[in-house]
């Protein structure tokens, strides 16, 4: 039970903010940390961190050459993209959706793969739906995953989420998936 209120009410919020901009990568880190957790609380908890002005720097942690604060800065944003439509097409504006993408298609770190899925599958999962162009590369970064980390259940289970969601929202990418070859890979995964 954090004291996420409490910590607003504090107006400590800004205060993590600003502290993503210091020079040591240790303090980002914990403010990082601060503001996901800021951001898995109630609605107008996350929004909190929206109004304040920290969306533009968490997004711009996502190219950190840091892997832990890649990794933090990638949780954070799938935090807020799963509260709200609104908080996720302020992402999109911004980005941050896209840094998500690119980062997802060039890495080859496994805990990246796994948080880039993870936040994905919040990005899908909020009605309104998003623009098919928004997220149709998701597909091929996804079937990527599963064939590096065919062994991760809890990847496999984000994976498989992010695949029903655009199979669910988007008939185009029923094709896409078929031409993959990934369905006897995921069959397999039916006897685990």
């Amino acid at each position: 039970n954090p004291p996420i209120q409490e910590i607003i009410d504090f107006n400590l919020v800004s205060d993590f903010i600003n502290l993503l901009n210091n020079s040591y990568p240790e303090f980002q880190y914990e403010a990082l940390w601060c503001l996901t957790n800021i951001a898995s609380g109630t609605s107008d908890q996350a929004n909190t961190i929206i109004v304040k002005g920290g969306l533009n720097q968490i997004i711009s942690l996502v190219d950190s050459p840091i892997e832990e604060l890649q990794n933090q800065a990638v949780w954070t944003i799938g935090n807020l993209a799963g509260d709200s439509s609104k908080s996720r097409e302020q992402i999109i504006q911004q980005k941050g959706f896209e840094k998500i993408i690119n980062v997802f298609s060039s890495t080859q770190r496994n805990s990246l793969i796994k948080n880039c899925t993870w936040a994905i599958s919040n990005f899908l999962k909020i009605k309104p739906i998003m623009k098919y162009e928004n997220c149709e590369s998701c597909i091929i970064h996804i079937i990527r995953g599963i064939n590096l980390l065919s062994e991760d259940i809890d990847f496999l289970i984000d994976a498989c989420w992010v695949l029903s969601f655009m199979t669910e929202n988007y008939k185009k990418s029923i094709s896409v998936i078929l031409d993959s070859n990934i369905l006897p890979l995921l069959f397999k995964f039916l006897n685990l």
